[in-house]
């Protein structure tokens, strides 16, 4: 089982290229960094008008008057999934369902960025490429384009043709270098 620390050092790493990317795009960034290794707690928002906290996405991204909340997911490369004949990626449902809630009742709209590497992972099937790059979708269309579930892991998978893709892995590197 992956350590809440090691699971927070590879998601920092992608927070970090992210935001460069960004900035260099002329987005301004706001990290929201501080993590609580003690009760392995990411940042937190306080809403006025519930009890519980909101787990809060990764980054507050603006350029002029848009204004956006940026959750940012690392992974080394993107499974393919078999059954369906298509690559997936995907994240925590308690996370997922988080997000919905902080994107509804928040002004800003939330987006996920999914920076998926180049590793071509097991079961993938001879002759296939995995996507590769940068890619974000609105939390909202997520919502309507949820491919399947895994109660198993407690996970939410997209088909990977439902993102928007920002770059390729070498524009990427290139960006933030």
């Amino acid at each position: 089982m992956t350590s809440f620390v090691g699971n927070l050092s590879f998601g920092h790493i992608a927070e970090c290229q992210i935001s460069r990317f960004l900035i260099k795009k002329n987005w301004g960034v706001i990290p929201a960094y501080e993590k609580l290794l003690k009760d392995q707690k990411g940042p937190r928002i306080f809403p006025s008008f519930q009890k519980e906290p909101y787990i809060s996405p990764d980054l507050l991204i603006y350029k002029g008057q848009e204004v956006y909340w940026a959750e940012c997911k690392n992974k080394t490369g993107v499974p393919y999934n078999r059954h369906r004949s298509i690559f997936t990626t995907g994240i925590d449902k308690v996370h997922f369902e988080n997000y919905l809630k902080v994107d509804k009742e928040t002004p800003w709209k939330v987006y996920v960025f999914f920076l998926h590497g180049d590793e071509v992972l097991e079961g993938t099937p001879e002759g296939c490429v995995p996507p590769s790059g940068l890619f974000t979708q609105w939390i909202g269309n997520l919502k309507l384009t949820i491919n399947h579930e895994c109660e198993k892991n407690a996970m939410i998978y997209w088909d990977c043709s439902v993102l928007i893709k920002l770059c390729n892995l070498k524009e990427f590197m290139e960006k933030i270098c």
